[in-house]
């Protein structure tokens, strides 16, 4: 009975956290998340990209980091469509590509991230793989705001005291329509 309750409560960690249990050594984890990776679980794979792009585990192994980041990317899981745009960003693993970066973080963003939405308000101003932009990148400081991402709040705010009025209302009505879409 004891190993069927450790069991059930195993199976309830792995639905919540993914497939890593703080209470279980690296490689179990190891093997616990490839387990479950393989079998197409879109947050075991995003948890066993991080586990190979930190080394935790393992040995540190961009190529098989991108590899699961992607798996798990292409299931529209936002967690890893953010980290294979930061991969894409900084050249771990893959040539550094920025336009193929903003691809993922924008679609890390649509699927409700508030951190990679704030990063696309990032993109925007340094213009990193996109045309500069203040409208957009104060719209995506506005969203990521209101999705709880609070450090935009700081830069949200930067960025109006070198916009006018009227962009500053552009660039809300963007954010309301972007909202709005969502509901539908």
């Amino acid at each position: 009975m004891k190993q069927l309750l450790l069991l059930l409560l195993s199976i309830t960690s792995f639905s919540a956290w993914g497939c890593y249990d703080r209470s279980m050594s690296e490689t179990e984890n190891l093997s616990n998340c490839t387990q479950l990776a393989e079998q197409g679980k879109a947050s075991a794979q995003g948890t066993l990209g991080a586990m190979y792009y930190a080394g935790k585990g393992t040995e540190q192994d961009y190529v098989q980091a991108e590899k699961w980041f992607r798996k798990a990317a292409e299931q529209d899981y936002a967690l890893s469509q953010q980290s294979l745009a930061r991969m894409y960003a900084l050249g771990h693993g893959v040539t550094k590509d920025l336009k193929e970066s903003v691809k993922w973080y924008r679609k890390a963003a649509e699927n409700g991230l508030p951190s990679a939405q704030g990063q696309m308000g990032v993109i925007y101003v340094t213009g990193d793989g996109v045309e500069m932009d203040t409208i957009e990148a104060y719209k995506w400081a506005v969203i990521a705001v209101a999705n709880g991402h609070q450090q935009s709040a700081d830069f949200r705010d930067n960025v109006a005291k070198s916009m006018s009025s009227d962009q500053i209302v552009e660039a809300v009505a963007r954010a309301k329509a972007w909202r709005e879409s969502r509901k539908k």
